[in-house]
């Protein structure tokens, strides 16, 4: 069987460009905060301990921060994401670090959450993305939601729950109108949903400012179906807060937390939250963008690609810039995977990786958006095909 990594998702990446909060720490203040706070942190919101090994590196000049001593190569994934390093689980946190120094502690604790979601009982293997948010009513109704989400979070007494309400409605909209979206959308916020929420819940106040800050800029959100989860899931988590502040520590694994809430769906209606301006909106620029998809989607076809098989593979990506295809798989506009037979690094480009994690493909001739580093594997010719197979040499 092939052994599939997803070592990294350029994590906590949906920050808007909003007036810092405090001057930025260096990376050793980051780490030491950290060591500080994460016994704490970790017991007042999972009942757990959230500490970590941890690494800062400076992705530019590949300069290293540790929190302990470790004398072996550090692994070649640079993302934001929990790793493996000499046997041992750490997070590492990519440099610059943000200028604002709520998120960069929300950030630490986001990735400290993965290095302990299997310990608290939740995968870490997501194999399904949800598709259907590259559909007109899938977009729509999650704006719709976020919409609602953010009313809640601005208000109290009636109109707050009423916002609520509203929210949880357009949830069940999409739910009951595409048949996966219940099961994909419960994997990823269990996922990176339950790690920001994680983050945000670790600053307080000030998180909870970011937060708002984050839903009032959603909708420019790229790439939903990897990076809803990342909005929906504090935004739900904090708003739990308020009905059992202990939900973390009873929550089960595979369980749609959101189903905690006391309160029952309600319908949008009257056009509220701007819903029918929302809806045009939305469907003029499907139309728009539905050629340059398209032509995407033209060009990782087998016939007109590069055909490369996964094998051992790890990767690190920009959740913010993928597409899902139902039939095909899944693609990513910047994404470095690392496999036996080399690397492949796109940035801005679009690579395929199969619905069955099998092979990827890029367009051929490669374009200058993406770069192939093969080792002891070559391009050949097979039925007409271009393939990377290991070298006869």
């Amino acid at each position: 069987m092939n052994k599939i990594v997803i070592c990294g998702i350029f994590g906590f990446l949906f920050y808007s460009s909003a007036q810092t909060i405090a001057a930025p720490q260096n990376e050793d203040e980051l780490i030491s905060y950290y060591k500080n706070t994460c016994e704490k942190t970790g017991n007042d919101i999972w009942g757990k301990s959230l500490c970590s090994k941890v690494v800062i590196v400076n992705k530019s000049s590949d300069e290293v921060y540790k929190s302990h001593p470790n004398d072996a190569p550090l692994p070649p994934v640079r993302a934001n994401t929990s790793f493996d390093w000499n046997g041992e689980k750490w997070l590492m946190v990519l440099a610059p670090l943000p200028t604002d120094i709520t998120k960069q502690r929300a950030l630490i604790f986001h990735e400290a959450w993965h290095t302990k979601q299997k310990e608290l009982g939740f995968t870490d293997n997501i194999v399904e993305l949800p598709s259907h948010f590259d559909e007109i009513m899938g977009h729509y109704y999650l704006f719709l939601e976020w919409r609602a989400l953010l009313k809640a979070l601005e208000t109290k007494g009636r109109a707050h729950e009423l916002a609520i309400a509203n929210a949880l409605w357009a949830r069940k909209m999409r739910f009951d109108k595409f048949k996966n979206a219940q099961k994909t959308e419960t994997a990823l916020m269990l996922h990176e949903g339950l790690a920001e929420y994680t983050g945000i819940k670790s600053q307080s106040e000030d998180g909870k400012k970011i937060l708002i800050d984050n839903l009032k800029n959603a909708e420019n959100t790229k790439g939903l179906a990897r990076s809803f989860a990342y909005i929906s899931g504090p935004a739900y988590g904090i708003l739990l807060d308020d009905y059992d502040k202990e939900w973390t520590k009873k929550l089960r694994p595979q369980t749609d937390f959101i189903e905690y809430f006391p309160i029952k769906p309600k319908a949008i209606k009257n056009n509220q939250y701007s819903a029918k301006q929302l809806l045009n909106q939305i469907t003029g620029e499907f139309a728009a963008n539905k050629a340059k998809k398209d032509n995407i989607i033209n060009s990782l076809m087998p016939q007109n690609a590069l055909e490369i098989p996964l094998i051992q593979m790890n990767m690190d990506f920009d959740p913010n810039k993928v597409i899902v295809d139902e039939k095909l798989g899944t693609i990513y506009q910047k994404i470095t995977i690392r496999d036996l037979w080399g690397s492949i690094e796109v940035d801005n480009g679009a690579l395929l990786i199969s619905k069955d994690y099998s092979k990827i493909y890029v367009p051929w001739p490669l374009p200058k958006e993406i770069k192939l580093n093969l080792k002891n594997y070559e391009i050949i010719e097979n039925n007409g095909k271009k393939v990377v197979v290991k070298s006869s040499n």
